[in-house]
């Protein structure tokens, strides 16, 4: 199973953003890369006083984001780039079929960076980050993170303006319905085998959402 290497670092304030795949972690790398942080090894940038945080989403959602990334990759492996291949595959009945990827073993594996359990994944320093919801019902995650970095006095605020807009293209978001509406037709099979699996990033989650 896959484990964090690296890390998002300020130095000034000895404060670590931890990748979450999946959970807007590009996004708010490049972000805090503009503002001088650093992408160092882990080892080098968590000392025992350094303060981490990181970002979350429903589990579920995260879970379905990572599985359409596993099978995009598959067709596409540039972003946007050459999908002929996978439109003649979404143009045929029961395109899922034809994903040789995609079968129980797959979604329960659990092998990949994007479908890693993030407790799983951030490992032996999870109790000690702060989780920011890129989902809360009320407060975007950019509105969410800046009320964090005020709360630390890390002078940098990420605007509104600046969210890009999802990269993803249209086939891609194609490939993302199909898994959504496949696990949702096997409810049982994903209580039974994915969501025990998920225990306790939905815990933190539902913490997360509670940060205000």
């Amino acid at each position: 199973m896959r484990k964090i290497v690296a890390v998002c670092y300020n130095q000034k304030d000895n404060i670590v953003y931890l990748p979450a795949p999946k959970n807007c972690y590009t996004f708010f790398r490049d972000e805090l890369f503009k503002h001088k942080w650093q992408e160092i090894a882990v080892e080098k940038g968590i000392g025992p006083e350094t303060k981490l945080f990181s970002h979350s989403r429903n589990p579920r959602e995260r879970f379905i984001k990572g599985i359409t990334q596993i099978l995009y990759a598959c067709y596409v492996p540039i972003e946007g780039a050459n999908e002929e291949n996978l439109e003649k595959i979404l143009e045929k009945d029961n395109p899922l079929e034809y994903f040789a990827l995609y079968n129980d073993k797959l979604l329960t594996s659990f092998n990949d960076v994007h479908i890693t359990p993030i407790v799983n994944y951030l490992d032996k320093y999870i109790t000690r980050i702060t989780f920011i919801p890129v989902d809360h019902p009320q407060y975007t995650c950019n509105e969410l993170t800046n009320i964090y970095f005020k709360e630390n006095n890390i002078d940098i605020k990420i605007s509104e303006l600046t969210r890009k807009a999802n990269k993803s293209t249209k086939n891609k978001l194609r490939v993302y319905e199909l898994v959504k509406q496949d696990i949702a037709n096997r409810e049982i099979f994903y209580k039974e085998h994915i969501e025990p699996k998920l225990k306790m990033d939905i815990e933190i989650h539902n913490k997360s959402l509670l940060m205000i």
